[in-house]
């Protein structure tokens, strides 16, 4: 049993530890709750008379140490069982609170240590179902009354596993589902929902399409002002997805980017308890163009803060070299605005040729823009567009939106199972969301 040769620095005197009763299957990531600058900081924890350990270290600068042999068990999780399986991971943070974010130098020399131990150690695959049931891609507080590994780490595991098996190669574990299992992923207990659809994982013969009744709907300046808002509740609709504007015309010269009826209908969802998301045509020739369409659309979001995040519409003319640099600068200019989390592409499949998915995929959403008639239609979009809801992380935008606007009405607004709308999986598509003549 080897370790990684991307330690820099080596330092296992600790004697907090035990030897491995298991072979190593998982991978468990913690965050350090603080910014190390050097790894002889992870050292000086080991010394601190504290029962704690831990087989690597990452710093803020994305330096690796080793501190426990991989055929030694850390204590590391407050929990035995899962130590004496995983290699565990410390990670510095960029800084302390808030959501204890992590360096992007931190973050890739993760994902590389992770793609290392799983070479050396014969794991085809990490798997994060948000749930310690199927993942072998693991959290401290699956085991312990803690926050570890933090809300940035945390939102990002399945994006980790996601890039992880893409560097080895591999996907999906199986190649279809029992009805019990089909409806355990549409109730968001499964992600990598892109891995799923490309390699078969996801069977149309075995979805339950009883639970596919919540979705979300879209309002644009054409929609009608006399949309009963509490109706679409009671119908099923969980969230709203509002035009915010655009800042060119068809002719390609600048008028009032807001759309005339944003306040209005924003102001309807607050009123209603439905979450609401914001989109904007995103028309930009060049970066400058781009820049600016990002200025005015800082107005609308500072104004009504989207819980359900900032979706894109690309009516982006160039070739996509243009265009992922016009992308590029969207997504700078929202990363400053706090929604790096929470940005898509709302689009057609048309729209999606014009733009270089593959680089964007862990990074933004997908909203495919596929307007189906009857739900027997959804068997011909299972293909890699398609995700499925991550209830995890919809608790955490419900409870923003909680403290943003006071709350939802009894059971909440995202009660049940949901087809369409995704926060926590990097890739998919929505589908549905469409109601009569509203979208």
């Amino acid at each position: 049993m080897s370790n990684s040769s991307l330690a820099t620095y080596i330092d296992t005197s600790t004697l907090n530890c035990n030897t491995r009763k298991y072979p190593i299957t998982r991978i468990t990531i913690h965050h350090a709750a603080g910014v190390i600058n050097d790894l002889s900081v992870f050292s000086s924890i080991l010394r601190s008379g504290r029962e704690v350990s831990y087989n690597y270290g990452i710093d803020n600068s994305g330096r690796i140490g080793l501190f426990v042999p991989e055929n030694k068990r850390a204590w590391t999780s407050s929990s035995p069982d899962n130590d004496h399986r995983a290699i565990t991971i410390e990670v510095s943070n960029s800084k302390t609170g808030g959501d204890w974010p992590v360096s992007n130098a931190a973050y890739n020399a993760l994902l590389n240590l992770c793609e290392d131990i799983c070479r050396r150690n014969g794991i085809a695959q990490l798997t994060y179902t948000g749930f310690l049931s199927g993942s072998n891609l693991t959290m401290h507080q699956w085991f312990a009354s803690t926050s570890c590994p933090g809300p940035y780490l945390k939102s990002r595991f399945g994006l980790i596993a996601n890039a992880v098996n893409r560097r080895l190669g591999t996907s999906g574990a199986s190649t279809s589902l029992s009805n019990a299992q089909a409806n355990a992923l549409l109730e968001g207990q499964a992600v990598n929902a892109y891995t799923a659809a490309t390699t078969g994982f996801v069977d149309p013969s075995t979805i339950n399409y009883e639970v596919l009744d919540p979705y979300l709907i879209t309002l644009d300046r054409t929609s009608p002002d006399n949309i009963n808002f509490s109706r679409l509740k009671d119908i099923g609709v969980v969230g709203v997805l509002i035009e915010a504007g655009y800042l060119y015309n068809s002719i390609h010269s600048e008028v009032t980017f807001n759309s005339p009826k944003l306040e209005s209908q924003v102001q309807a969802c607050i009123k209603a308890d439905l979450p609401f998301g914001l989109y904007f045509d995103a028309k930009a020739r060049n970066t400058v163009e781009a820049k600016n369409e990002m200025y005015r659309l800082s107005f609308p979001i500072r104004l009504y803060p989207p819980a359900l995040g900032v979706w894109l519409h690309p009516k982006l003319p160039g070739s996509k070299v243009t265009n992922s640099n016009i992308i590029d600068t969207y997504y700078k200019e929202l990363t400053r605005l706090g929604l790096q989390d929470r940005v898509g592409f709302y689009c057609t499949r048309t729209e999606l040729n014009s733009i270089d998915w593959g680089k964007y995929q862990d990074t933004w959403y997908l909203w495919l823009n596929d307007h189906i008639d009857t739900v027997s239609d959804l068997e011909t979009l299972l293909v890699p567009q398609f995700f499925v809801l991550d209830q995890s992380s919809i608790e955490e935008r419900e409870q923003e939106f909680i403290e943003q606007y006071g709350g939802f009405n009894a059971g909440g607004a995202f009660g049940g199972a949901a087809l369409g709308f995704v926060i926590g999986g990097p890739v998919g598509g929505l589908i549905g969301g469409i109601v009569g003549g509203l979208s």
